[in-house]
């Protein structure tokens, strides 16, 4: 009789193919036990990616992304926590050890002699974790509004066994933005094979050929067929603008002169866009964006919705039968094309991508930091949500993007991304340009470090981590060794806001988010945690002035995005900018005396731009065409170090108040890209986010 393995309360018996936990059976993906059976008989040891999927996968070309889903898969199954693993561990870029302690039973369940001992877990906490979590779950308990959904919580969605699913892309890289022709058996999408952003049009059917539509290298995007199958439009996102060609290929004609997500209406006779291009391939909709209709033939385009109403970037959005619009923006809404009948019809903050099948379906993906899943629910007669959420798909650490559904109804296309990210440092010399090569600081390369900051001192690095199933959390990385340590658990709490330092440099401050109730937080290194404000409305990338005694942030009060800040002591609100375009981003001067910002110019340029600390007309610095993303100060505070994308790639610069740039990075790589480069306090380095986004193409049939 074959051997079991038992490890806490999960029983596997390879035989069988059967693994229970606490006695129930779980179910999951045959692969999946391939790769628990794998790890358990070389526990202890190392087990290298490609090992493993050299093992499960054999000859079966994935990635490395179906490897990270099975991984997610399990430790969901065995009940492991990859932050604190008590099964397998990860060793960052390598693969994964097996920890547990495994008695092997013959097959009557009579225990054999003990396997190995486990190797115990990596990986720094803080040491007064614990009594951080305690404050945090305080600030929960007193939230009457934990849910995503109005009155629900996210995880009572009704889960279903998995659906059968089939990845489709065969190139490790970048393959996204899914598109069914209307027959259903051909798929548009785009991939980074060559280097560049192009289209490729595959039929489903085994043994067809695939054929590459766009080849000019402008960063192609987005595609969409038209009703009759005969047409694609897209994005270029470096010529900017919406495009159509023929489904495949020929010479491209320009629809629109700006915007981007263009979606064609059911009768083929006008195309829905969302106003603004897209930066970058996270593909998240940037807040000024507005909704806008064009004929298919060309003409003038006309708004639909309008900046703010709802508050927010409008957008991914996608025809209903009847002819109107559903877009996510602060939740799921319609509106008709003459920009009449706006309307809530879901309170799901976390929706990525939103679909509506012509049954009354909406299907959408959930992208927030405690959910990586593809939902549904029906819709009642009057449009809104009939009943709780149902779970598709769960993406585990992964997130599904780019959604898209057959016109039957019957399959849904989607990219699964994965990304890997560190926080790196360039060191500069006193003229401000590179004096050697960028080098990592962090040796967790999972999910996004985002936002790193220097403390006053200098002796260490916060950040902000985001990765898809978890929630969001703050570390803090010490600059002399790289040990890094949590200081803001993981738990219902989002953290939406970027850390910043106290003068101190004993404390960070970070604005949290518990249901609707928005607090901004100080977080000392010993252990203490206090709440330093409440805030009210909506807050986005608030940033601590020098002294402490306030924040500045970016807010849609008055419908506009702007710049306003709010007093700790007073509790005092003031609009510091008034820009009809836009304003947001803030990044406060070392002195206090100055605030940076990112200035919108039309749907496709952003600059950097200044404006005194107590508010007035900014004053752009970078004149260039393109993106330009502020976010730190030289420490003697003469120049602003930012992040633009030139030429399809993003790289670190820095801009002087009279208007001198410099590059500092080299990146050429489409699905690599830079943020937040944070000066430190000596002036000798600038610290940044560097992550590289992969994805791999699946198409899923739909279970009725």
């Amino acid at each position: 009789m074959s051997a079991r393995y038992r490890f806490g309360d999960v029983v596997f018996d390879p035989g069988a193919f059967r693994l229970t936990r606490a006695g129930e059976v779980v179910h999951v993906e045959p692969r999946v036990l391939e790769v628990l059976a794998h790890l358990i008989e070389s526990r202890g040891r190392l087990v290298e990616k490609r090992t493993l999927l050299a093992t499960v996968w054999g000859d079966t070309a994935v990635s490395e992304g179906a490897l990270t889903r099975a991984v997610a898969q399990l430790r969901k199954a065995i009940g492991d926590d990859a932050r604190e693993a008590r099964y397998l561990e990860t060793v960052p870029t390598r693969g994964y050890r097996f920890l547990a302690e495994v008695q092997v039973e013959e097959g009557g369940g009579r225990p054999a002699a003990p396997a190995a001992p486990p190797v115990p877990p990596r990986g720094a906490r803080h040491p007064r974790a614990w009594a951080i979590a305690a404050a945090v779950a305080v600030l929960v308990a007193v939230s009457a509004a934990g849910g995503w959904w109005a009155g629900r919580d996210p995880g009572a969605s009704r889960p279903r066994p998995q659906p059968r699913r089939v990845l489709v892309s065969s190139w490790i890289g970048f393959n996204g933005f899914p598109s069914f022709s209307p027959d259903g058996g051909t798929l548009a999408f785009v991939s980074d094979r060559t280097g560049q952003l192009e289209i490729y049009v595959r039929p489903l059917a085994a043994g067809a050929r695939e054929v590459q539509v766009t080849s000019d290298g402008a960063g192609n995007v987005q595609p969409a067929w038209s009703p009759d199958g005969r047409l694609l439009a897209y994005h270029s996102m470096t010529r900017g603008g919406v495009w159509i060609v023929a489904a495949l290929g020929g010479a491209p004609r320009r629809l629109t002169e700006f915007g981007s997500r263009p979606v064609w209406s059911p009768d083929g006779e006008q195309v829905a866009f969302q106003s603004h291009s897209l930066a970058d391939l996270p593909a998240i909709p940037v807040v000024p964006a507005t909704l806008w209709v064009v004929p298919a033939g060309g003409g003038t385009p006309r708004p639909v919705t309008r900046p703010g109403h709802p508050r927010g970037g409008h957008g991914p959005h996608t025809f209903l039968a009847d002819g109107r619009l559903g877009f996510v923006a602060d939740g799921v809404w319609t509106v008709g094309l003459d920009g009449g009948g706006l309307r809530q019809i879901s309170q799901a903050r976390s929706a990525s991508d939103v679909l509506f099948s012509p049954g009354g379906t909406l299907y959408w993906s959930a992208v927030n930091p405690r959910e990586g899943r593809i939902l549904r629910t029906r819709l009642a007669s009057d449009g809104t949500s009939a009943d709780d959420p149902e779970e598709l798909l769960d993406t585990g650490s992964d997130t599904a993007r780019h959604l898209a559904l057959s016109r039957d109804g019957k399959r849904l296309a989607f990219a699964l991304a994965s990304m890997s990210s560190s926080v790196v440092a360039v060191p500069v010399g006193a003229d401000g340009m590179p004096t050697g090569a960028p080098a990592p600081l962090t040796r967790d390369s999972r999910g996004r470090k985002v936002a790193p900051v220097f403390s006053r001192d200098g002796r260490r690095i916060a950040y902000l981590t985001f990765r898809a199933g978890e929630g969001s959390e703050v570390w803090v990385v010490d600059t002399a060794n790289g040990e890094a340590a949590q200081i803001l658990p993981s738990m219902k709490v989002d953290a939406i806001a970027l850390p910043d330092w106290f003068p101190s440099s004993d404390r960070v401050g970070v604005v949290t988010r518990v249901g609707d109730a928005l607090r901004y937080l100080s977080l000392g290194l010993d252990g203490h945690t206090r709440v330093l404000t409440e805030l009210t409305g909506d807050v986005g990338h608030a940033r601590l002035l020098p002294d402490g005694s306030g924040i500045v942030f970016h807010s849609q009060r008055d419908g506009r995005l702007n710049v306003w800040r709010a007093d700790f002591e007073s509790g005092q609100l003031r609009q510091l900018t008034s820009d009809r375009e836009g304003a947001g981003w803030p990044a406060p001067s070392p002195d206090g005396r100055s605030i940076a910002v990112e200035l919108f110019r039309g749907p496709d340029t952003t600059q950097v731009a200044v404006i005194p600390a107590a508010g007035g007309t900014p004053r752009a610095i970078t004149t260039a065409p393109g993106q330009h993303w502020a976010h730190g100060w030289s420490p003697d505070g003469r120049r602003i170090s930012y992040v633009a994308r030139h030429g399809g790639v993003w790289n670190v610069y820095w801009v002087s108040l009279d208007g001198e740039q410099r590059r500092l990075t080299d990146y050429r790589d489409v699905r690599t890209f830079v943020r937040y480069p944070s000066w430190s306090a000596a002036g000798d380095r600038i610290a940044y986010e560097l992550t590289e986004m992969k994805a791999d193409l699946w198409v899923m049939d739909l279970p009725e």
